[in-house]
């Protein structure tokens, strides 16, 4: 079984969009874990609306999506697992392409395949993102580097026993810091197939670079505590590519005092 997780907060826009391309796809042994986050429009009475078996719909307060993430977490019961925003899509092929390859090399436990960045509508493709790595995805991870990451897009394979969870302290990064978490455990490869729609107009990182900023310090500190960190260079080159980022970002904004001090700060070291 392949469990979806997908938090959802105020999303009656798209959310039948989403649920239905989950309920339309190839491989039909899946569950979805929908989390409402306390929504105060019509997204519960949406969700309801479906009758799938498949479909499990359990409640938080409004807690932020990483503890959303982690109540999913926590119940799902799938072999492998993956996740989806409540105002994206799956293409049909997505669990098939990517669960096949799983499939076929038990020593894989990550799989990826290419993203397609879309308009609001979903009718106008903006920009595609295609995988280009294979291997062990640790290192490219902790070197930000696009050719194994744009977000939550892997399929995972499951470790029982493993306590698979996102660190709460985190609004921005808290993807990138949750695949790190794992990422030193198996090996990471892709399919061609075209496995999510990612619908422009998310209340991205991005758009919040102070919030992104301080996401990028909070995957250093966390990094930093893990019972096995990476080595001093490793961390101080993560840091100088995250000032570097920051840099650009700030000045791309017309803000050169912030790019200014996003190039000379210090790495945030463990307390």
């Amino acid at each position: 079984m392949i469990s979806v997780i997908m938090p959802a907060y105020n999303a009656e826009r798209h959310i039948v969009e989403a649920i239905t391309s989950v309920l339309a796809q190839e491989h039909h042994d899946l569950e979805l874990i929908v989390v409402d986050n306390n929504s105060r429009d019509g997204t519960v009475q949406l969700i309801e609306g479906f009758t799938d078996p498949r479909i499990q719909l359990m409640h938080q307060p409004v807690q932020g999506v990483s503890a959303a993430r982690n109540m999913a977490l926590a119940r799902m019961r799938g072999d492998f697992f993956c996740f989806l925003d409540a105002d994206d899509v799956l293409p049909p092929k997505s669990l098939s392409a990517r669960h096949a390859l799983l499939l076929a090399d038990p020593q894989l436990h990550f799989a990826d395949g290419t993203v397609e960045l879309t308009d609001v509508s979903m009718k106008h493709v903006l920009r595609t993102w295609k995988p280009t790595f294979t291997g062990v995805p640790y290192r490219p991870l902790l070197d930000l580097s696009p050719a194994c990451f744009v977000g939550l897009t892997w399929m995972i394979r499951r470790m029982h026993g493993h306590a698979y969870a996102f660190d709460t302290r985190l609004t921005h990064a808290e993807d990138l810091c949750f695949l790190l978490s794992m990422a030193r455990n198996g090996r990471y490869a892709y399919t061609t197939e075209v496995v999510l729609r990612y619908r422009r107009g998310h209340d991205s990182a991005m758009q919040n670079l102070d919030g992104l900023h301080d996401g990028y310090r909070g995957v250093l500190r966390a990094l930093q505590e893990a019972p096995d960190p990476p080595d001093e260079g490793a961390l101080a080159a993560m840091w100088n590519k995250v000032r570097n980022i920051m840099m650009r970002s700030y000045l791309k904004r017309g803000q050169p005092l912030r790019a200014l001090k996003a190039m000379l700060e210090r790495r945030p070291r463990k307390p």
